[in-house]
């Protein structure tokens, strides 16, 4: 797979997990603050990109890339994050 499609892969994943539009979706977008994501919205973008480009990615390895972290442990522990916290 190009870097190219890869590219792609990501920015539908994005937009369709957080529904905007593609164009939104630029390299220098953030997710949390321009583009509006929660801490769940992150796993469920991630879980996007693995189905599309066919590859196991570890939410810890990119843990460090996101402002506030990405859950560890799947949907149930963000959602458990959302409850203690009355999001």
């Amino acid at each position: 797979m190009t870097n190219e499609k890869i590219r792609e892969a990501v920015r539908t994943s994005v937009a369709e997990a957080l529904g905007v539009e593609e164009d939104e979706v630029t390299p220098d977008a953030t997710l949390m603050e321009e583009l509006g994501a929660e801490s769940i919205d992150l796993l469920d973008i991630l879980f996007r990109i693995e189905r599309s480009i066919g590859v196991k990615i570890q939410a810890a390895d990119l843990s460090e890339y996101v402002q506030g972290g990405i859950p560890d442990e799947g949907p149930d522990a963000a959602q458990e994050g959302h409850a203690a916290t009355g999001r």
